[in-house]
This record gives C-alpha cells, sequence and structure tokens, in this order.
C-alpha cells in the first residue's frame, strides 16, 4: 500500500491532473486540494471537512477537476404547464438569461424544448459563464426563473395523480 501511494503520488505531482486550490472530485471523495503529497493528498470538503485521501485511490480512479477550464456550462431544466405558451416561455426565460452580465455571449445560451413529462414541458437553459461565477449565477437563476414565470403567469406545474373512486353499485363493470 505505502509503495503504490509513493507511485501515485510521484506521478500526481508530475501529470499535475489536480493542484493546490482547485474543486476536484475523485476516488470517492470530493473538496478542495489543499495539499498533493507524496504520500497522501489534503482535501477540504465544501462544509469544511479536512479529509486524507492516499494518492493511490486519486489516480487509481476518475478525476474530475472543476477548477481547471476559465469557462462552465449552466444546464439547468424547468417544467411548465402544458396550456401555457411554450414560446412566451422561452422568451421569458431568454430574457432573463441575456440580461445578466456573468452569462457569455459565445457560445450562445440556448433555450430549448428538451422533454414532454407527464405533468410538464421541460425546457433547458444552457449557457456559460466564468467559472468563478458558476454557484453564485445558479443560485440566482433559480429564483429568477421562479420570479419571472410566476410574473408572467407560466406555471411550473408539480407531479400530482388524480384518483377515481366509485360506489359499488356505479361501477363501470358491475353487472
Amino acid at each position: 500500500g505505502t509503495l503504490s501511494n509513493v507511485a501515485a503520488g510521484m506521478m500526481l505531482l508530475f501529470i499535475r491532473p489536480l493542484k493546490a486550490g482547485e474543486y476536484i472530485a475523485a476516488g470517492g471523495m470530493t473538496g478542495t486540494v489543499t495539499e498533493v503529497g507524496l504520500f497522501v493528498t489534503i482535501l477540504t470538503t465544501f462544509d469544511g471537512i479536512y479529509v486524507t485521501v492516499p494518492n493511490s485511490q486519486l489516480w487509481d480512479s476518475a478525476i474530475t477537476n472543476y477548477s481547471r477550464l476559465p469557462t462552465r456550462m449552466i444546464n439547468f431544466t424547468v417544467g411548465i404547464g402544458y396550456d401555457d405558451d411554450v414560446d412566451h416561455a422561452q422568451a421569458v426565460l431568454r430574457e432573463l438569461v441575456e440580461g445578466d452580465e456573468r452569462v457569455l455571449p459565445d457560445p450562445a445560451p440556448q433555450i430549448i424544448v428538451t422533454n414532454l413529462n407527464s405533468s410538464s414541458v421541460d425546457i433547458t437553459i444552457r449557457c456559460w459563464l466564468p467559472r468563478t461565477e458558476f454557484w453564485g449565477y445558479l443560485w440566482d437563476l433559480t429564483k429568477g426563473v421562479k420570479l419571472r414565470l410566476d410574473g408572467a403567469s407560466i406555471a411550473i406545474p408539480y407531479p400530482q395523480t388524480d384518483v377515481h373512486l366509485f360506489h359499488a353499485e356505479n361501477r363501470p363493470d358491475a353487472a
């Protein structure tokens, strides 16, 4: 175990798929890299927990590095009611997205119908923004979508089930 951790540590230090300050998911762990050592890598989780991960655990798994690239895509889906005007809903959402200076103009934002669910028509917002703006924008977008759709009288439906009760004498199959 120790030898494999040293070998993995050397690979992590030379190839550098992660470095201090980057936010990663690997080996079943997620957090900000504090230090990459010869035997272990130290992470701090989003809620401030100190985690020591053996380097072989990181090296033997896929490493998702959320901090390496300068931009990130938001992929946000909201459902609207079947009775609502899809074109109007798309226009309302497009105005919300394009009105925010954090959203990058290239590639252009997309507001597309992506699914017809049992209780909603799904509209997906795809847009790119600087990586450092990701979480703040996502939280603002979530609230903004709700407020804008409410203001445009467009329903965000929730799953429901209709239950039909029949008295024994009124059942359609009663003889």
